[in-house]
């Protein structure tokens, strides 16, 4: 039965990168593979410690919430993703009744996406992944000759976003949420979500599960809101 480092080393692999970085410990399995003398293995601490780091074809973290706490760790995925990476994976536990571990959601609003779960049922562990060059791709759902033919959304959009998109957008009541200020000022610059998710540096569905208030935006998201607003909300 393969595993999710098997997975992953397939995947690194087959895209043939010139150096990787692990951060945190080296799988065994990459240890032994032919992709040994390219990978270069730290821990960080801070913010600063990724600040000294250069551009790497790939970044793995497998260093784990046991060590960090969860919002020095969003911080630091969230500064290794933007600055070092160009792919970044992360094998994550995602045990919901553990407060060491990561929630799903979390991952999900940083912009990764979950490649796979371990096989064990005993085992949380899954593989996440971000690739900018998907991720700041346009979809058709976002194309406005589509929101006439509901039947050619994508299957993977909300069907509540779906629904949404088809009906004129209105304003918020009142300003009680980020994302209440967020929809507000986009509406005032009379944007799309795409052409705010571009200047908020995430992606659609995420500035639409904002602006639903599904989801707060994360620490490492409000300098961005803060410059989008132009103010900082008093909420």
């Amino acid at each position: 039965m393969l595993t999710l480092e098997t997975n992953a080393l397939e995947l690194i692999r087959s895209l043939n990168p010139t150096n990787i970085l692990v951060v945190g410990n080296v799988p065994g399995i990459f240890s032994a593979s032919d992709l040994e003398q390219r990978i270069r293995s730290i821990w960080i601490n801070t913010e600063e410690d990724v600040e000294l780091l250069a551009l790497n074809d790939i970044v793995l973290v497998t260093q784990t919430l046991d060590e960090r706490n969860h919002d020095l760790m969003r911080l630091l995925i969230a500064s290794l993703r933007d600055r070092i990476a160009k792919r970044f994976l992360l094998f994550a536990h995602t045990a919901s009744h553990n407060k060491t571990h990561w929630n799903q959601n979390e991952l999900i609003a940083l912009g990764l996406s979950r490649m796979g779960q371990s096989p064990h049922t005993s085992d949380k562990t899954a593989l996440f992944h971000y690739n900018i060059n998907d991720y700041k791709q346009t979809p058709d759902w976002l194309n406005a000759k589509y929101w006439a033919n509901p039947e050619q959304f994508s299957n993977d959009i909300p069907e509540a976003m779906q629904t949404a998109l088809q009906k004129p957008e209105q304003a918020p009541a009142k300003l009680e949420t980020l994302g209440d200020h967020i929809k507000n000022k986009r509406l005032i610059k009379s944007q799309s979500i795409e052409q705010a998710a571009v200047e908020l540096n995430i992606g659609p569905i995420t500035l639409w599960r904002w602006e639903a208030n599904h989801y707060e935006p994360q620490p490492e998201n409000l300098p961005a809101v803060v410059l989008y607003l132009g103010y900082r909300p008093d909420i």
